[in-house]
């Protein structure tokens, strides 16, 4: 098994440019994907990858398109 990159919640909220809060609050409501290493949440890059796609908005452009 090869382990992926994992982040703290304090890592991802810097790499988004978010608070750890709002980190907080998705692992709390499970739109992010975590989990506990003792009370310590980690999250793996496959979840947020995962979380990325998942509330990527598509352009306006291609919404509109109904050829």
């Amino acid at each position: 098994m090869v382990l992926e990159s994992v982040y703290t919640p304090k890592e991802l909220a810097e790499l988004l440019k978010v608070s750890e809060q709002v980190i907080a609050d998705e692992l709390k409501s499970g739109r992010l994907v975590g989990f506990k290493v003792g009370r310590q949440w980690r999250i793996s890059e496959i979840s947020v990858r995962e979380y990325i796609k998942a509330n990527t908005c598509k352009p306006i452009a291609e919404e509109l398109d109904t050829d």
